[in-house]
C-alpha cells in the first residue's frame, strides 16, 4: 500500500492557492452532494493537498487533484476535470470522456450524469440548433506528439477495471513502482517513453502499461477521441506493489506520520 500519492499522470502539478482551494472545496461538496453520489467521497470528508495542471489536449481545462480523509488515519486520492460548463468526478468510467470527446454531454448535466444516458452523436447543419445544448468537445491539438502522449496517459488512468486505473509506467522512476524490490528485473528494460504517432486519422502507441500488480506491453489506438487496446502483453506479473482502490479514489492508504 503506497503511503504517499500517486498522482494520475505525470505533468506541471502547482498546489492550488488557499483562496482557490476553499472554493474548489465548496464546488466539489456541492457535487457531492448531487443525487449521483459516489459511497467513497461524500460531503463531510476532509479534503486537503489540493494541486492542479492544465491539460495540453482541453485547452483552457485543468485537472484538480487532491486527498480525501475517509476514516481516521486512511486517506484517498482523488481527481477532478474542471472546465467550462463540465465538473466531473473521475470514477473509472469512460463514458463522460467518450461522450465530451465527441460532443454529446448535454450542458444540463443533472439528468445526463444521473441516469447514465447519452444523448445520440450530432452532425451536419441541421442539428446546429440542438447542438447548442451540448457543451463543444475540448479535444484539440492532437497533431503535437506531447499533447498526443498526455491523452493517452490521462484517458487510461482515468479509466479503471476491477483492479484499478490502466497507468502508462514509462521509466523506473515512475511513481507506481515506488516501493519496488524487484530493481534489477528484466522487464525494467522494456520501460520507455510514451510516444504517439499518426495513422492516418487516428494516433498509435506502444507503451507499457500497469494493471493491478502486473505489467503489460500494449498497443493502443486513439479514434475518434476514444481509445481502444489493440494488443497487449503481460510482461511480469504479481511485481508491483499492492494498491487498493474505491471509486473515485485511488490508493487508500495510511500516510506515514
Amino acid at each position: 500500500m503506497p503511503s504517499t500519492p500517486i498522482p494520475l499522470m505525470p505533468g506541471p502539478w502547482r498546489p492550488l492557492p488557499s483562496g482557490q482551494a476553499a472554493g474548489f472545496s465548496l464546488r466539489l461538496a456541492a457535487l457531492l452532494s448531487q443525487p449521483r453520489t459516489h459511497e467513497a467521497l461524500a460531503p463531510h470528508h476532509r479534503v486537503g493537498g489540493l494541486r492542479g495542471m492544465p491539460l495540453s489536449f482541453y485547452p483552457g481545462w485543468a485537472l484538480i487533484e487532491g486527498e480525501a480523509q475517509v476514516e481516521p488515519g486512511v486517506v484517498g486520492t482523488f481527481d477532478v476535470l474542471y472546465g467550462p460548463g463540465l465538473m466531473w468526478l473521475v470514477d473509472g468510467e469512460s463514458r463522460v470522456l467518450n461522450d465530451l470527446n465527441a460532443g454529446r454531454v448535454p450542458r444540463e448535466l443533472d439528468r445526463y450524469l444521473a441516469d447514465g444516458g447519452a444523448a445520440a452523436p450530432l452532425h451536419g447543419a441541421a442539428h446546429a440548433h440542438d447542438a447548442a445544448g451540448f457543451l463543444p468537445s475540448p479535444l484539440r491539438g492532437l497533431d503535437d506528439p506531447a499533447a498526443g502522449a498526455d491523452f493517452l496517459r490521462f484517458y487510461c488512468a482515468c479509466v479503471w477495471g476491477e483492479e484499478g486505473p490502466f497507468m502508462p509506467v514509462e521509466s523506473p522512476d515512475s511513481p507506481v513502482l515506488r516501493n519496488l524490490e524487484a530493481t534489477s528485473a528484466d522487464w525494467l528494460a522494456r520501460l520507455r517513453p510514451l510516444s504517439a504517432v499518426r495513422d492516418g486519422d487516428d494516433l498509435v502507441a506502444e507503451c507499457v502499461i500497469a494493471y493491478g500488480r502486473s505489467l503489460f506491453e500494449a498497443r493502443l489506438r486513439v479514434s475518434d477521441g476514444g481509445v481502444r487496446m489493440e494488443d497487449d502483453t503481460a510482461i511480469a506479473a504479481d511485481v508491483l506493489p499492492g494498491r487498493t482502490h474505491a471509486a473515485p479514489l485511488r490508493d487508500l492508504r495510511r500516510p506515514q506520520a
